[in-house]
């Protein structure tokens, strides 16, 4: 993995300092109740729609096993919103 030599952070972590969440409450994030409907994501949609980093966070996300992708908004997306695009790109790649 590459490092950053002024920070000796890992680079792949460095666009996370330049993420608009940045010290955002993280329940918006990550909410708590049981059924989550659009309201529930609508103030953490609205932080990920302004963010520069977001293709980032998502890519992140997506990296992640599906089977442990199942809570929080990450680059502008829900976890089913996560699990629908998977299945897109792996029905494109076919």
């Amino acid at each position: 993995m590459h490092t950053d030599r002024r920070t000796a952070e890992p680079a792949v972590k460095h666009w996370r300092r330049l993420a608009a969440c940045l010290g955002a409450d993280g329940s918006i994030f990550f909410p708590t109740q049981r059924k989550f409907s659009a309201r529930t994501w609508r103030p953490a949609r609205a932080i990920c729609e302004t963010c520069t980093v977001r293709e980032e966070c998502l890519a992140m996300a997506l990296a992640v096993r599906e089977t442990e992708d199942r809570w929080g908004m990450f680059g502008g997306m829900t976890p089913s919103e996560r699990r629908v695009h998977r299945r897109t790109i792996r029905q494109q790649q076919r």
